[in-house]
């Protein structure tokens, strides 16, 4: 565990300093100070703001203190440091207060809150060894992030290290703009006048002509209606989902399939309104078991489900920020539009960024592949005429031994006489013109052309590349 108590290094003493002076400008060069002004908070020595977005950091009392004598005043003369909480939007409700415990001996700082100090007290980036540290970190960083364990407008993030497929590394950052940002609500209109087309659609649709009851039929098309009307207003474009099913999803099934889509620059993101089943267990019946043995008999239904007044919309596909899935479990839907419209916004822009990226990943691609192509080609014509040049060698030591025996032919000949001698000079004028013909210097010597390189010729250049296109056999 962290010692709170501990004391300060040269970089947090400084970081005091400047702030006990009314953190003047000019003299921080970066935002490092950020992360010992959040560790100084954490202890008590500064109190930290992030309100209206604006930084702000104020020495308290125990601070001056440690400016003063160069430690933490005795234990008991100041409240012992919280975890700061995380400024809320108006649609966030504020969490309930907490007893304050007894006077004396402080609180065990829980795992979440040793975790944030470990972090702190690491600069703002905690390494872990994953082969010798089996904590499940990930869980933990969540658990901080829930609960506002973490300083006010940061949250943990839990990633890989660069240095190793086996390290990890918890990092305190600053929360995303998006987190912070104070969403005006959306109205849901008590009747349904001028419907939009997607309404009118949705209305005669099986989707919810499946919901049970007119009145929660009736809702779900209002509150259809507030979000199309919304989006439209933005400048998106509200369209029923092509081929969508009456899936009624429920919780541990499948993702429903899209009702409606809204897209902004491009980018479609579905969304699902449903009806949500209440399920219990059954109890067969006597007349349900009466045909048990027969062949009239099929096994009772494991559940009876009840349709109930509570809807769900259910944001789809990929990319999620705050949620997939909102309920009436949790407060009324009127309430969650502009989060739920949020959440589209950012699922589309995070899609159009990732395509941006997947396109830019693929121009990288073509121009890798196309110089490569270009090496295997220059890397094959090399090739090509090495083994030329090397066929050319062998030829010219094969004619040379040749010739060793032409000698060696006449030489002989010279010892017969009559139509022996006739027949062997026969031979030797062959071969001596065989041998003018095989010695590739007895011709005009030039580079040698260079041949048209086939597909399957190349892959020996092309490494894990593959000769018919960047996508094909790629291992990036």
């Amino acid at each position: 565990m962290v010692d709170l108590r501990a004391p300060l290094n040269a970089r947090q003493l400084e970081v005091l300093r400047w702030i006990g002076d009314g953190c003047p400008d000019g003299v921080m060069k970066d935002h490092t100070h950020k992360t010992s002004a959040a560790a100084l908070d954490w202890r008590g020595l500064v109190a930290v703001s992030k309100k209206g977005g604006v930084w702000r950091a104020t020495i308290t009392d125990s601070g001056h203190h440690y400016l003063k004598h160069g430690d933490f005043p005795p234990a008991g003369q100041t409240p012992t440091p919280r975890p700061p909480q995380p400024e809320r939007s108006v649609a966030t409700p504020a969490p309930k207060p907490k007893t304050r415990p007894s006077a004396g001996k402080p609180p065990k700082p829980s795992v979440s809150e040793q975790l944030v100090a470990a972090v702190i007290a690491a600069g703002g980036v905690l390494t872990i060894d994953t082969r010798a540290d089996k904590t499940d970190y990930e869980a933990r960083v969540k658990a901080a992030n829930r609960w506002n364990k973490v300083p006010v407008g940061q949250q943990l993030v839990y990633q890989w290290a660069d240095s190793s497929w086996r390290m990890r590394e918890i990092r305190l950052e600053d929360l995303p703009a998006w987190r912070m940002a104070v969403l005006e609500p959306i109205p849901v209109p008590a009747m349904l006048h001028k419907a939009h087309p997607v309404v009118v659609a949705l209305r005669d649709g099986e989707v919810i002509k499946g919901i049970k009851g007119a009145t929660t039929r009736q809702r779900a098309l209002r509150l259809v209606q507030a979000l199309a009307a919304e989006a439209t207003k933005r400048g998106y474009q509200v369209r029923v989902a092509k081929n969508a099913e009456s899936t009624y999803g429920r919780r541990g099934e499948r993702q429903p399939e899209a009702d409606l889509t809204v897209t902004m620059d491009g980018q479609a993101v579905g969304m699902a309104i449903r009806q949500e089943i209440d399920r219990a267990k059954h109890t067969a019946t006597e007349a349900e078991m009466a045909h048990y043995g027969t062949l009239r008999f099929r096994w009772p239904p494991k559940y009876d489900e009840t349709p109930t007044e509570r809807l769900a919309i259910h944001v789809l596909g990929r990319f999620e920020h705050w949620q997939s899935e909102w309920s009436d479990r949790k407060g009324p839907l009127e309430d969650c539009l502009a989060r739920i419209l949020q959440e589209i916004e950012l699922r589309a822009a995070a899609a159009e960024e990732a395509w941006l990226a997947a396109e830019e990943a693929a121009r990288e691609r073509r121009r890798q592949w196309e110089a490569a192509m270009a090496k295997a080609k220059v890397d094959h014509r090399e090739a090509h005429r090495a083994k030329v040049l090397e066929q050319q060698m062998v030829a010219w030591r094969h004619a040379g031994q040749l010739r060793e025996y032409i000698v060696a032919m006449e030489e002989r000949i010279a010892s017969m006489d009559g139509a022996e001698a006739e027949t062997a000079a026969e031979w030797l004028s062959w071969a001596t013109e065989h041998v003018a013909r095989v010695d590739p210097l007895g011709s005009r010597l030039a580079m040698p052309a260079d041949p048209e390189p086939k597909p399957d010729e190349l892959k020996l250049f092309l490494g894990r590349w593959s000769p018919y296109g960047p996508e094909t056999g790629y291992y990036g």
